[in-house]
């Protein structure tokens, strides 16, 4: 199956046809990524606080989406030498700027469903990172998830590494460097 990407950026000035393609999208397996299209994505449109894209197959069905931001992260003594240099190019950098994928969520409101994969989600959203990577540099993707034991394998079998160990009800983070995604 083919499939096109859209910025919703490109249908701000039609709020109402967004919220009519947003109410075809169900997310049954995590709520907060259901509601953060339908609630929240146009207001962090506007504000610039990240990029909402919509992926939609050949037969004009909504078949996922990916937000998209820059992250600050202040990288704390826990995390490994390694994974320090992985994400800020030194060991000894204690922040850097980073690649966010904040949101991803297929659509299984759509009858197509198994067709479409959560790795060429995520592949379509590094896709766009490695178009800002040319544009302004950078140099590794950070996702957060939830402690779920799916979660966790899928971000690991696209290749991501968990940057540190959970503490309390925080999200788990992981990253990936962008040279190894080239």
């Amino acid at each position: 199956m083919r499939y096109m990407t859209v910025s919703i950026r490109d249908y701000l000035d039609d709020e109402n046809l967004l919220c009519g393609i947003f109410e075809t999208f169900s997310c049954p397996k995590n709520k907060d990524i259901e509601d953060f299209l339908k609630e929240k994505s146009i207001d962090f449109e506007k504000k610039h606080f990240s990029r909402t894209y919509l992926v939609i197959d050949e037969h004009r069905n909504l078949a996922g989406y990916f937000t998209l931001a820059l992250k600050a992260m202040n990288l704390d003594k826990s995390v490994s030498n390694r994974l320090r240099k992985l994400v800020s190019g030194y060991s000894n950098k204690p922040d850097s700027a980073i690649y966010l994928i904040g949101q991803l969520g297929k659509n299984y409101a759509n009858p197509y469903v198994k067709q479409f994969s959560g790795d060429s989600l995520i592949n379509i959203a590094v896709d766009y990172i490695n178009e800002a990577q040319d544009i302004v540099g950078g140099r590794a993707i950070l996702v957060e998830c939830e402690n779920r034991k799916l979660l966790m394998e899928f971000y690991e079998r696209c290749g991501f590494q968990q940057l540190s160990k959970q503490t309390g009800d925080a999200l788990l983070t992981y990253v990936i460097s962008l040279d190894k995604l080239h």
